[in-house]
């Protein structure tokens, strides 16, 4: 349970449950108020998920023009 709770803090990016100096807490990342308090998967919580897909999308792309 406790290796749970920490991916999901490392995907929110947060360990501040409630809103501090203007960032947005756990809480108010998955159920914010422009979505009507629905839940939502916070973006960081997605791209943590997808860190494989997106490496391979990236080296795909040849971004960096290391390939010739």
């Amino acid at each position: 349970m406790i290796i749970g709770l920490m991916i999901l803090w490392t995907g929110c990016g947060t360990f501040a449950f409630g809103d501090i100096d203007g960032e947005a807490g756990l809480f108010s990342q998955v159920r914010p108020e422009e979505n009507h308090y629905q839940l939502q998967t916070p973006d960081g919580l997605v791209a943590f998920a997808a860190q494989d897909e997106l490496r391979k999308a990236v080296l795909d792309a040849n971004v960096a023009g290391d390939e010739k």
